[in-house]
């Protein structure tokens, strides 16, 4: 399969792309460091998911790549600091409104998964109407943890249009992810005792690799570790708020 891995230079889409290339898989590398992705794939495009006219350059290119699966992996906890140019909250633009994009645009026929996180537990039930453009009443993990609330309601929705669609969560990654970005989670991530327990990026790498090989997967489901189902959120499966995020990121992108 030609597999398309956003978020490919580093963490869990950099392991899950070197996997899937040992098992001979041809992969295609989104992120912003052209230098590390040269290591990961001599196959990659550089984009800045902060500036969707970037995202929108990348989707026009990949039309012609023939894409057989998607891993929307690409996200994390951007600093408060105000709106991207494009009008939206950082975090949000980048974990949820630019894969969206990608995933809208070239909807292949293979798997498609989002990584999402059990960090959504912990924000507040996303209200459509209330999802958090601008941060003035929300803390950096508030709005982390309602995107990827997000992101597994869309793979729901995507399954439901038809899509082979699903989402999961990876492990507390020990990454670059929560350090090189700073936020108010930062000081939490750079602690030696929470370095010991956090699994390492192969481990979230492998699980990525497994459902985008297919053979396990189960559409629209929501993964914790490999199981399907498992202390699955409710609203995961609210079908009214899932067709409203789809329907809301489409009007906020212009599709």
């Amino acid at each position: 399969m030609r597999i398309l891995i956003t978020g490919a230079s580093s963490g869990i889409g950099k392991s899950a792309a070197l996997k899937l290339q040992e098992r001979g898989h041809e992969v295609i590398g989104v992120g912003r460091d052209e230098d590390r992705l040269k290591e990961v794939t001599s196959h990659y495009y550089r984009c800045d998911f902060t500036d969707l006219s970037s995202v929108r350059g990348l989707v026009e290119q990949l039309r012609a790549e023939n894409i057989d699966a998607l891993a929307l992996n690409a996200g994390g906890i951007l600093p408060s600091g105000g709106l991207t140019a494009d009008g939206f909250d950082p975090t949000w633009q980048v974990n949820v409104l630019a894969n969206f994009l990608i995933m809208h645009e070239l909807q292949p026929a293979g798997p498609v998964i989002w990584t999402s996180s059990i960090a959504q537990y912990g924000g507040p039930a996303i209200v459509p109407e209330e999802v958090p453009y601008d941060r003035a009443s929300a803390s950096d993990f508030d709005v982390y943890a309602q995107s990827k609330r997000a992101c597994a309601l869309i793979a729901y929705e995507a399954a439901r249009r038809g899509l082979r669609a699903a989402s999961f969560h990876p492990g507390v990654i020990s990454s670059n992810f929560g350090i090189t970005t700073k936020n108010d989670l930062t000081p939490l991530y750079n602690l030696p005792a929470t370095k010991k327990v956090l699994a390492s990026p192969e481990m979230g790498g492998d699980r990525l690799a497994e459902l985008l090989s297919g053979e396990v997967l189960l559409s629209g489901s929501y993964y914790v570790t490999r199981i399907a189902g498992k202390f699955i959120p409710g609203h995961v499966r609210d079908t009214n708020i899932a067709r409203t995020l789809w329907e809301q990121s489409e009007h906020l992108l212009g599709l």
